[in-house]
């Protein structure tokens, strides 16, 4: 996680260069507080690619001495970080318009477009926050297991449906990227299969239909089963679950790749 500070400036510093005042002439009831904590929290983001949780920017200015109002929502969207705190009501409104069946396009207009460009990894993680919930068991107030009613023997619907599918979101949080960005939509997705209890056939499921919609590249998918660096948890066992299909797809390409020799 990013350091508080500020380009080496403690906090104190750092709010009295954007103010332009003393912390001690400033009391608590000032929005003085709440626009700078919305800055600070936007660009800390931006650089560390790490979501800021609203209690993490409390926690830290509560270090500083400093109690600051609850954020005010419409404040929250005018300094645009409504999709940098992505807390539980920011995903479940996309969950429940998803599985209503709705077009998620206004709403990553609304919320994401501006964060991928800067922060690709920080839009796909909420993209596959809302992926999760939505296949998580409506019944399980933790959402940590999937919904028994999901078929991983078929296309999960929410990811592929050509009119509202995920995947549309995924390109266009992906962008111009390349294999870096796809590398850390793998480890959103590995995640996804890590929070939901590691069911069978879940990862195979999410790279078949992520790979089929053009989202993820086999390049992508080597990157990840290789790399032994990254400490997102649930690796081996989302790798132990598609191996079948990783290996499966290395011999198709090398089948194809004969054919055109030939």
């Amino acid at each position: 996680r990013a350091s508080i500070d500020v380009l080496g400036k403690p906090l104190s510093k750092a709010f009295e260069d954007f103010t332009g005042d003393k912390v001690e002439n400033l009391f608590d009831d000032t929005e003085v507080y709440q626009d700078f904590a919305l800055h600070l929290h936007k660009s800390l983001v931006l650089q560390d690619a790490t979501p800021w949780q609203l209690k993490d920017v409390q926690a830290e200015f509560a270090k500083a001495g400093i109690k600051l109002k609850p954020f005010e929502e419409k404040k929250i969207e005018r300094h645009g970080c409504k999709a940098i705190f992505a807390g539980p009501a920011f995903v479940s409104e996309a969950t429940q318009a998803l599985q209503g069946g709705a077009d998620l396009s206004e709403w990553y207009d609304r919320n994401l477009a501006g964060v991928a460009g800067a922060n690709p990894k920080l839009a796909c993680s909420t993209l596959a926050e809302v992926l999760r919930r939505a296949i998580a068991d409506p019944k399980d107030a933790s959402t940590s297991k999937i919904n028994p009613e999901v078929d991983l023997e078929k296309e999960l619907d929410v990811i592929v449906n050509p009119k509202n599918g995920l995947f549309k979101l995924f390109q266009k949080a992906l962008g111009k990227g390349g294999l870096a960005v796809e590398f850390d939509c793998l480890l959103a997705l590995q995640l996804v299969h890590h929070n939901l209890g590691a069911p069978k056939g879940l990862m195979t499921r999410l790279l078949t239909d992520f790979y089929d919609s053009d989202v993820l590249s086999e390049e992508s998918f080597t990157k990840w089963r290789d790399d032994n660096k990254d400490e997102t948890p649930g690796k081996l066992k989302a790798i132990s679950d598609c191996t079948s299909y990783l290996n499966w797809l290395a011999e198709q390409s090398s089948e194809d790749e004969s054919d055109e020799k030939e």
